[in-house]
């Protein structure tokens, strides 16, 4: 899941690779998701305005973007 994050900052850029939570859970299931966000691999922002009001996004962190690099 990591290095998918990754992959998209590689194409897009570190600020246009955030994905939807939801999202997230029907390719990965929920339990990985939180388990990377509670470790401190992806960070969250919830949306509170436009048409996304209530979606929340997640996005890679520095220790998230370490762990996914091949070393």
């Amino acid at each position: 899941m990591l290095s998918d994050f990754l992959m998209l900052e590689v194409y897009f850029g570190h600020q246009n690779s955030a994905l939807y939570f939801e999202d997230l859970v029907k390719r990965y299931g929920k339990k990985p998701i939180e388990r990377a966000i509670e470790s401190g691999d992806l960070k969250t922002r919830t949306l509170y305005f436009g048409s996304d009001k209530g979606k929340t996004l997640a996005w890679l962190t520095e220790q998230g973007r370490s762990k996914a690099s091949p070393a």
